[in-house]
């Protein structure tokens, strides 16, 4: 699989000094800044840019690079494995920087390090799902086959609503293990904990991969809170196993190379699922190589298409071979919200999802957000509900590749508001967990 090389750098005076904001609102002291140029953001760490190279092997660099301030910058492992390196150096002269090491015959790529946020909320603020279930959606609280304990799930339309407690007596997701590659996630909830393997983090290179935003800990609980637990909801692979990779800084803000190095991480270490509900716009060959290389591996991957309400691209949701989600409401109508265009694979729930929070205070408590459960709106909630289908299905037919898989959720889903075969924002149209396994 190939991935087109960045479009060339704009002149450096064309940039604009912009701050991160993400999650809900920039958190002071956390952001990092980011420069505009073209479709994409330059990421910023200690007030310096970085550039990615790709040395040819055994090539020896013949660039002029006198005068650029480089210094080294650390890579994480898994991505030096793929052959690519990283030196950090002032803003003003990435541009300069990208040019000589394009015209190098000894690299055999070079990009800026872009920054890659989490799927921005959409609400701010406290928000409940009132009433029990049966007002939400009338009459549908009864199609399950057993009721679980759990006290959220009346609060809960989403499991529901792709009916997924129907398809629990056939599969859970059940070994499957799913990397919540995002701002961490709480690995201590009670809603979540036992399920819970080691993960990673890629900001910091270290193995704590506690959430300190919010929004890895509510997407964790999407896609595997525990069922029958009288704790919470339930998610909708509540057996699935939990791999927590951090590559998404306090404020919600990483990079390619996090993030990058986070896919690859997780399929280097058993994922068969990896969520990402994080993206951004410009493509980048290193994001795209990770991609490629954790589906070759195995594992599916899921994205959010992004909560712009344009049909501008995001990725990683755009890349070959992605489950692109969009969002949908407790009425299947699309989400004003939800990106869209012919990129786009599946809709699942996003709007008003009652889901985990971290059980203690994080980022997103400063702005109304409660401890311990909270619902938010956003192509983020709609990505992780489509893993957890994605993890049961998996366990039911394990030999599917991640190809196969995908095939198979797009053939299975339901067709709404009067859509066709395809449509390009609802994609194929709205999983249903129970379809997939028949």
């Amino acid at each position: 699989m190939r991935f087109s090389v960045l479009r060339a750098l704009v002149p450096v005076s064309a940039f604009s000094l912009l701050v991160a904001g993400c999650g809900t609102s920039p958190v002071a002291g956390l952001g990092a800044a980011v420069l505009k140029q073209g479709s994409g953001s330059l990421y910023l760490r200690n007030g310096e840019a970085q550039v990615l190279v790709k040395r040819r092997p055994g090539g020896t660099l013949s660039a002029n690079l006198a005068g650029l301030s480089l210094r080294p910058a650390s890579v994480g492992r898994s991505l030096a494995g793929m052959g690519w390196q990283m030196v950090s150096l002032p803003a003003a002269n990435v541009g300069a920087a990208v040019s000589a090491f394009r015209g190098d015959p000894a690299v055999l790529a070079v990009q800026p390090n872009y920054q890659r946020n989490l799927i921005r909320p959409r609400n701010i603020g406290k928000i409940d799902v009132p009433g029990t279930l049966d007002s939400i959606l009338p009459g549908l609280g009864t199609i399950a086959a057993a009721q679980p304990n759990d006290p959220g799930y009346k609060r809960q339309y989403a499991p529901q609503r792709l009916q997924a407690p129907d398809a629990w007596p056939i599969s859970t997701g059940k070994g499957i293990v799913t990397a919540i590659v995002d701002t961490g996630v709480d690995t201590g909830h009670p809603d979540l904990q036992a399920h819970m393997v080691a993960g990673w983090n890629t900001v910091s290179n270290s193995a704590d991969a506690k959430d300190d935003h919010g929004h890895g800990t509510h997407v964790a609980g999407i896609t595997a809170a525990l069922a029958n637990n009288k704790e919470g909801i339930v998610g909708i692979a509540p057996d699935a196993a939990i791999m927590p990779i951090k590559v998404l800084d306090g404020d919600g803000s990483g990079s390619d190379e996090t993030v990058a190095s986070g896919i690859i991480w997780a399929a280097d270490h058993g994922a068969k699922v990896i969520n990402l509900s994080l993206g951004g716009a410009g493509e980048s060959q290193v994001l795209g190589e990770a991609v490629a290389y954790a589906l070759k591996k195995g594992a599916s991957v899921v994205a959010a298409m992004g909560n712009d309400g344009t049909n501008e691209k995001s990725y990683p949701a755009a890349y070959p071979g992605v489950v692109a989600v969009g969002a949908t409401d407790k009425a299947d109508k699309i989400a004003s919200f939800s990106q869209w265009g012919d990129w786009i694979s599946v809709s699942a729930p996003g709007v008003a999802v009652y889901s985990t929070f971290p059980t203690y205070k994080v980022a997103m408590n400063d702005y109304g957000f409660p401890m311990n459960y909270a619902s938010l709106d956003g192509t983020s909630m709609a990505t992780p509900a489509v893993a957890g289908a994605v993890a049961v299905l998996r366990a039911k037919f394990a030999a599917l590749d991640p190809a196969q898989v995908r095939a198979r959720l797009q053939a299975t889903t339901d067709k709404v508001a009067g859509q066709g075969d395809f449509d390009q924002k609802y994609g194929y149209g709205r999983i249903n967990v129970l379809k997939s396994l028949k």
